[in-house]
């Protein structure tokens, strides 16, 4: 059965939710919380070491990053030849 949920997955999906629910301040609070939650991202193909969104990366050493920054990590277009995952 399809809902018409927001998915919180990704930060349009945050404030999707954080506004359904504004009467709702417990659900608010979680669209907060997940928006804050940190992920472990690395790269893995690619030089050894690369200058990407504002840090040195190390191929296959993960950084903790954001959610929002994660999304906008991947929205941009020189993002997928390196491979990034989450780790």
């Amino acid at each position: 059965m399809k809902t018409d949920k927001p998915n919180p997955s990704t930060v349009a999906g945050l404030v999707a939710a954080a506004t359904a629910s504004a009467d709702n301040p417990a659900a608010a609070a979680d669209a907060a919380a997940s928006q804050a939650a940190t992920i472990n991202v690395a790269y893995h193909d690619g030089p050894p070491a690369i200058g990407y969104f504002g840090s040195r990366w190390e191929r296959g050493k993960s950084k903790s990053v954001s959610s929002a920054d994660w999304d906008a990590m991947r929205a941009r277009a020189d993002c997928a030849p390196f491979d990034f995952r989450v780790v």
